[in-house]
């Protein structure tokens, strides 16, 4: 193979792997996701205990096309779903955020708590960010941290 044509070809395998991995240009017409949700954590001694205030946040990265949020759904750490904060589906204004909020109080879900996130869209947009901000305070300690949802199923 010729140095040009094997190089050119190294060149592309390389774009394609760089938009495959970093999600670049990924558009989609739906999906669910997968985010962690920790509604406490242990410090110190294992049986010290602090709860969080965990707040999920679906922000419409889109311009100029709304998306809707079919289902919120809330599970414990053992699977079983806990909550179900979306009953009917709901519209997200371009560039608009929702946020669900489980108080640090709710320790229903247990330490490894998590969200299913499904969202749809009538024509292929940017998929949502979605992420998790854990924060809680206790003492001396304060602790605060962010979760990226993980998409879990494809496009439907």
């Amino acid at each position: 193979m010729p140095k040009k044509l094997f190089f050119s070809f190294f060149l592309a395998l390389m774009l394609v792997s760089f938009v495959t991995t970093t999600g670049f240009c990924r558009m989609s017409k739906g999906e669910t996701l997968y985010v962690p949700a920790y509604s406490s954590i242990y410090h110190g001694i294992k049986t010290r205990q602090l709860n969080l205030t965990s707040t999920l946040f679906v922000h419409n990265i889109n311009k100029f096309s709304p998306i809707t949020i079919e289902v919120v759904e809330y599970y414990n750490e053992n699977g079983q779903l806990v909550s179900t904060l979306v009953e009917t589906p709901t519209t997200l204004a371009p560039l608009a955020t929702k946020k669900f909020i489980i108080p640090e109080r709710d320790t229903s879900g247990g330490t490894g708590a998590n969200f299913l996130v499904q969202w749809a869209s009538k024509k292929d947009v940017n998929p949502p960010a979605v992420e998790c901000l854990m924060v809680g305070s206790g003492g001396n300690l304060g602790v605060s941290f962010v979760i990226k949802g993980t998409p879990i199923d494809p496009e439907k």
